[in-house]
């Protein structure tokens, strides 16, 4: 079955992206996009205007907007960028935070778009690099009080200070997931240092914390002078390992808080391996695997009912309904798995655009939303960002010795983000023995597992009793796709005896299966069908797995009937796997039988000839094997069945070309293989008659 390849930070798609602002006032009266960004007297004037209130609410109600790609390449056509990037060396620290927010999300709807390599072009990186410490310094002095602090003349309290500080780390990570030159610019303006002093706990507000480490988790990834930089400081490490040990009462007053640190410091630890050896490497190994044990702990269902038991008055309903998000000064978000996992008051105001020409810009908009529910939602956001993070790590910790070949790809669908190399050489090496037995020790495979089948029918019905269940619904669909994908990796690493046994396996079969049960809601059936596939190769070489008459008779017709022809075509592939097991048994021609006349079906009638493609390749797989009866092929029909579809092929290849695009290299190699393989049960039909 081959192994998921490693998920990147970089270009990773994202169920859990950052969900957008609900539009404010001003966006409403200011109508199209486009005319925001071309009216010469629009808001892009007062972005220069002598009052720092009118900078600092340009810049919010520019974070409001909903830039696509279209309106993205008028912000660089219209030089709007040289009037913005000033604005991070504001003397205003309102101003500055305002800015960084607008930009973060201008490159957050626009991923695809060259705008963060055209900010960094700018000098974005230096900028920040200046606002960050600017916000180090002035929190570092000791005789501030904890109330408000003095900055550039103005009056700002601390809480303040942390915000826009979070704020600037927060464009520096998005600007690093989005472009490699903003990660060169990030060394060439050393601002690895400047991010580890805001790693104190004991000094800075948690979500500061924690916007330190995920920004460092990101930075560090697949950036060699970062991680050769931290290794050479010694109390780097001492400082990483010490965020591995906070507990609760240690200035961490929530779990997701708590396990958003320490999975994002768990994530530079891992970047850091490749660096390390010996002992050193070890105790890494372990401390990495442990955090994702703890995590993996946590309950998927017990995080729903958390929110479902916290109901709502109908009017805060409606109005959280609207927002998908709280608002901390217009910068606070919802950043669900995203990185960006706010930790807010339930009680903030963002406050209003009137129209222009209007001198007062008092009035505020005020959520009413109750503050117990609103921090009990982030918590449990933190949570379910710290499930996905340590998910891929043990994705990636578990496909260690890929490393070389895994590319970074833009995805339109979260499953192909983790694509299954099934067309690779078999795999010849794990990973080193340490991480396999560190893996084994704390039972990874037991609690992925659980993930995986926690999330059923039940989860997303419940799901749609609590606030804001849609994007709830999307994020349990995530975790479920990557929990699938650590599954299958670790079948592949470790040693059969460390599964639990032939009954715990034939439990965590049937659990797999009953999931082909969630319906449309479940997105990734190829990630499912896979990980079965890996399960049955790994019990049948051992005697500890058989597949029943009636689980394939349940697949069989789910392979014709299904209206996905994702599901139909995973389910042809997972098809050969068991024929080929099947084969090695003399005894059960009733599944042999079976098999072949779905798969018969499948190449004379399905209407998509990609998956026909997939049906052909399970086909040669099963009926090429010496151990498969040819009697058995030539009573299914498959010879007539196999001649008609070589003729049919190339005009079929013509008419659905726009469905075969994206599935080229399987129609290919059937295409190529069949008249062959044709030709070959020919000749060993002729041999069988002598």
């Amino acid at each position: 079955m081959g192994k998921v390849k490693r998920i990147r930070g970089r270009h990773r798609f994202n169920h859990m992206a950052e969900v957008g602002y609900a539009q404010g006032p001003a966006e409403q009266e200011q109508g199209e996009v486009s005319g925001v960004v071309e009216q010469p007297n629009s808001i892009w004037d007062k972005l220069s205007d002598s009052k720092p209130m009118e900078r600092e609410m340009a810049c919010r109600t520019l974070a409001h907007i909903d830039f696509d790609e279209k309106h993205i390449r008028r912000v660089i056509a219209f030089g709007r960028v040289k009037v913005l990037l000033p604005l991070l060396r504001d003397p205003v620290l309102s101003v500055r935070e305002a800015v960084a927010t607008a930009l973060r999300k201008m490159c957050l709807y626009n991923p695809k778009v060259s705008f963060c390599d055209h900010l960094v072009s700018e000098g974005v990186m230096a900028a920040l690099g200046g606002h960050l410490r600017e916000c180090f310094q002035e929190l570092s002095k000791e005789s501030i009080a904890e109330t408000d602090v003095a900055t550039s003349g103005a009056r700002v309290t601390r809480a303040q200070l942390c915000s826009a500080a979070e704020e600037g780390l927060y464009l520096v990570q998005r600007l690093c997931e989005q472009a490699q030159s903003a990660v060169d610019a990030f060394n060439e303006a050393s601002l690895l240092t400047v991010i580890l002093c805001f790693l104190q706990p004991q000094h800075f507000s948690l979500s500061l914390v924690i916007a330190a480490a995920q920004c460092l988790h990101i930075v560090t990834e697949d950036n060699t002078v970062a991680t050769q930089s931290l290794c050479a400081m010694p109390e780097s490490s001492t400082l990483l390992e010490g965020l591995l040990v906070q507990t609760i009462g240690e200035g961490f007053e929530s779990p997701g808080g708590l396990w958003s640190l320490k999975t994002s410091v768990a994530g530079v630890l891992f970047n850091l391996l490749p660096l390390l050896q010996g002992p050193v490497y070890t105790t890494t190994t372990r401390a990495i695997i442990s955090v994702m044990a703890a995590v993996l702990d946590v309950g998927v269902e017990g995080l729903l009912l958390q929110l479902a038991m916290q109901p709502l008055p109908p009017a805060e309903k409606q109005q959280l309904s609207e927002q998908s998000h709280t608002v901390d000064n217009g910068s606070e978000e919802c950043g669900v798995l995203s990185g960006d996992v706010r930790h807010g008051t339930g009680d903030s105001e963002v406050p209003s655009v009137q129209d222009e020409g209007t001198e007062s810009h008092s009035n505020t908009i005020t959520l009413n939303v109750p503050p117990v529910f609103t921090k009990k939602f982030t918590d449990v956001q933190a949570m379910l960002s710290s499930l996905q993070l340590a998910l891929e790590l043990v994705i990636n910790i578990s496909s260690m010795e890929d490393d070389d070949q895994w590319d970074d790809a833009e995805e339109e669908e979260c499953e192909e983000d983790m694509e299954v190399d099934d067309k690779s050489p078999p795999q010849t090496s794990n990973p080193p023995a340490e991480v396999v037995s560190s893996i084994a020790e704390f039972g990874l495979f037991a609690k992925v597992w659980k993930i995986c089948c926690s999330i059923n029918q039940h989860t997303y019905k419940l799901c749609e009793s609590v606030e804001n269940g849609e994007e709830i619904a999307k994020i349990m669909n995530t975790l479920q796709g990557r929990s699938l994908c650590a599954f299958q990796n670790l079948l592949t690493i470790l040693p059969h005896d460390a599964l639990g046994g032939k009954d715990y396996l034939v439990d965590v079969w049937h659990s797999l299966l009953a999931l082909m049960q969630i319906g449309s809601q479940f997105l990734h059936p190829n990630a499912l069908l896979d990980a079965m596939g890996a399960l049955i190769e790994n019990g049948s070489a051992h005697g500890s797995l058989g597949i029943i008459a009636e689980d394939l008779h349940y697949l069989c017709q789910l392979g014709l009937t299904s209206p996905d022809p994702r599901m139909r075509s995973g389910i042809m592939h997972l098809l050969g796997t068991v024929g080929k097991m099947a084969t090695l048994d003399p005894r059960p021609l009733d599944l042999l039988n079976m098999i072949g006349a779905t798969l018969r079906d499948c190449v004379s009638r399905d209407p998509q000839l990609w998956v026909v493609a997939h049906a052909l390749d399970s086909v040669f797989d099963v009926f090429g094997e010496d151990n498969c009866p040819v009697a058995l092929y030539q009573t299914l029909g498959l010879p007539a069945v196999l001649r008609n579809a070589a003729l049919t092929f190339n005009s079929r290849m013509v008419s659905e070309r726009d469905s075969v695009k994206s599935h080229l290299q399987v129609v290919k190699s059937a295409h190529s293989n069949l008249r062959a393989f044709n030709q070959y049960m020919i000749g060993r039909a002729a041999r069988a008659d002598r």
